[in-house]
């Protein structure tokens, strides 16, 4: 056991961890060329790469024989009729299923599915040994919540400071703007905040409304007369400006809504008024700190561009910025889901020290989150029935909604909230 898993079982006495020692001396195949050039100082790589849809297996089939060998003298055995805890087993309805009851399947589950709700790749201090832990909800670093809609219709919560899952069957209208965290839905927008965790509230409906970087609420709405956009306030009436319908629209959950016109340029849709973000294409924004794409004779590039004024350029033969990049809330990383150039490994980058986290799970359309605090992104895949979650530490896992028997409704999106107080914005 390398010094980092004994350090994390030193960090949570009692907790029931299964260790499996991985081999990593067989490298997969490079996806494209130019895999493992060209790497620059701090890139940090094991000698090989295995995808972890097999580590989840191989660790659900361990975790299976030491329960039937006598492991575990608290409960039975898992059902060997249940999904092992894959981000690929499971699929998620195409449309809500009324006739899913997922409250009673969470008060249905048993000891053995609470405390393999996640598979966890954890990396050692020197990011070459590797090892799949089977952990509860509750060892998620961090207290917070994360909030989906179910695959029956109803939001579903997960809390990761107590293991707690919650279907939410009803939801309270809202009356003001309290700081909630938004969730966007197919006919609206719920508000998720601290306290009771099933006291959600209902912030809008057919209405697309976004928690800006700021704080604020704004509200944003496509229709055949275009963009309209304008301040939110849950309970009011709440006057919207129209754009033409020619400029393209981009929601970034947690940060805001930007539009682009024909003339170029990016600008982000405020309670005041349209605000310019760059004069280039917009790459990724925390709000704050913009990264952008530079069309110019002599060559395309990518820049940083802080509030002062300093920038400095990227380096784009290295970095894929397909699939939407997402800037941390302290603009310390930008998350890839493409990852490097030629890799399609989801990675992430510090934009300061061009140091690199990558990552041996491959992640195709989804929308990804940073958590409030800067520390991991989490991305909700309802056909795998997973949400993975990259750490900036370099580790990354799955919280398996198929081992949790609370799958997503498909096209839902996540958000990450944290579970202590909120102060209104």
């Amino acid at each position: 056991m390398g010094d980092g898993m004994v350090d994390l079982v030193a960090e949570h006495p009692g907790a029931e961890i299964l260790e499996i020692e991985l081999d990593w001396d067989q490298p997969r195949d490079p996806v494209g060329p130019g895999d493992g050039e060209g790497r620059r100082p701090g890139r940090h790589r094991s000698p090989g790469r295995l995808d972890p849809r097999w580590l989840i297996v191989v660790a659900s089939l361990v975790f299976a024989g030491w329960m039937l060998g006598g492991g575990s003298a608290d409960g039975p055995a898992p059902d060997a009729a249940r999904p092992a805890p894959a981000a690929d087993v499971a699929t998620a309805p195409a449309a809500a299923d009324p006739s899913l009851d997922l409250a009673a399947a969470i008060e249905g589950l048993t000891r053995e599915d609470l405390v393999t709700a996640i598979l966890e790749v954890q990396v050692d201090p020197d990011e070459v040994d590797k090892y799949a832990l089977l952990r509860p909800v509750d060892k998620v670093p961090g207290d917070f919540r994360f909030a989906y809609m179910g695959a029956d219709g109803a939001p579903i919560v997960i809390d990761s400071a107590t293991g707690d899952l919650h279907s939410v069957p009803s939801t309270r209208p809202a009356t003001g703007d309290r700081g909630l965290a938004v969730l966007s839905v197919a006919d609206g927008a719920l508000g998720f905040g601290p306290g009771e965790p099933t006291a959600v509230e209902r912030l809008a409906t057919d209405v697309t409304v976004v928690r800006r970087h700021t704080g604020g609420l704004v509200a944003v709405v496509e229709t055949a007369a275009g963009v309209e956009y304008g301040a939110f306030v849950p309970g009011q009436a709440n006057p919207r400006t129209v754009l033409p319908s020619t400029v393209e629209l981009e929601i970034v959950a947690g940060v805001g809504g930007f539009v682009t016109p024909q003339t170029g340029g990016v600008l982000e849709v405020t309670p005041d008024g349209l605000e310019r973000i760059t004069p280039y294409e917009l790459v990724a924004t925390n709000g704050t700190r913009v990264v952008e794409f530079r069309r110019a004779a002599d060559g395309n590039t990518y820049w940083v561009v802080d509030p002062d004024g300093r920038q400095w350029e990227l380096d784009d033969d290295l970095l894929d910025f397909g699939r939407g990049p997402r800037v941390s809330p302290d603009g310390v990383w930008m998350f890839l889901p493409r990852g490097l150039e030629g890799d399609d490994f989801p990675a992430m980058y510090e934009l300061e020290t061009g140091t690199i986290r990558d990552y041996e799970q491959r992640v195709d359309d989804l929308e990804p989150v940073w958590a409030p605090d800067s520390s991991f992104v989490a991305m909700l895949d309802p056909r795998r029935d997973c949400i993975y979650l990259f750490f900036t530490s370099g580790n990354n896992g799955c919280i398996s909604l198929g081992r949790l028997q609370i799958p997503a409704l498909a096209g839902s999106a996540v958000v990450v909230y944290d579970g202590g107080a909120v102060a209104d914005p």
